[in-house]
């Protein structure tokens, strides 16, 4: 009766939290360095993956941290370097043989690389961080997310179809926004605001 069903909603439970702390014991992060990162004003990012991925700016060497687990789906990071400029691949890589969420749950890759004048995220989702940046460009491709952080003087963003331009973190004194009709751009602390959208509103 209803002892039976305690006591087996007790033992679903306790196998649960068992499997989470196997889970959580194969958690490895890897460093990787990302030399052709060194020196550049303007990186372009395709993110394949299906986890969380982040830049942040750094006066150190570049380099990445992947956090994923052990014997488990990891991601690669592919730089190519053309002068000043850089495109950054990120794919995933392996499979996994628990599920997506117990895997991508507790995998993530950390992209530590210099300050940037211009940000362009072709596809997936990306967290930029730089603790102060004077003036950015940003352009965010159809279905792409980015998201923005810190203090920004001057920022100038063009926002495609279906995408999104997330700096509710921000604070930034001037923005030059273009935006598609279907994107959507969610703001913090702004001063000045230039909007370029036939149909669409920007939000704070």
């Amino acid at each position: 009766g209803l002892a039976s069903f305690g006591a087996a909603i007790g033992l679903g439970v306790y196998g649960v939290g068992q499997i989470n702390q196997k889970v959580d014991r194969l958690k490895v992060s890897d460093t990787v360095t990302l030399a052709d990162l060194k020196g550049v004003t303007a990186v372009t990012v395709e993110d394949n993956s299906s986890i969380d991925v982040k830049y942040v700016a750094t006066s150190d060497a570049p380099y990445a941290t992947i956090n994923h687990l052990r014997g488990q789906n990891t991601v690669k990071v592919i730089v190519t370097k053309t002068g000043d400029a850089a495109k950054v691949t990120i794919n995933d890589e392996g499979t996994c043989e628990y599920s997506a969420y117990e895997c991508n749950g507790r995998s993530s890759v950390t992209i530590y690389g210099p300050d940037l004048k211009q940000l362009t995220l072709t596809h997936g989702g990306l967290d930029y961080q730089a603790t102060k940046t004077t003036e950015l460009t940003v352009n965010v491709g159809k279905d792409a997310q980015l998201t923005l952080h810190d203090s920004i003087t001057s920022l100038i963003a063009s926002v495609d179809d279906s995408a999104s331009l997330l700096a509710t973190d921000a604070a930034i004194q001037r923005i030059v926004l273009t935006m598609a009709a279907s994107a959507g751009a969610h703001f913090g602390t702004v001063n000045d605001l230039a909007l370029t959208a036939p149909t669409a509103c920007a939000t704070g």
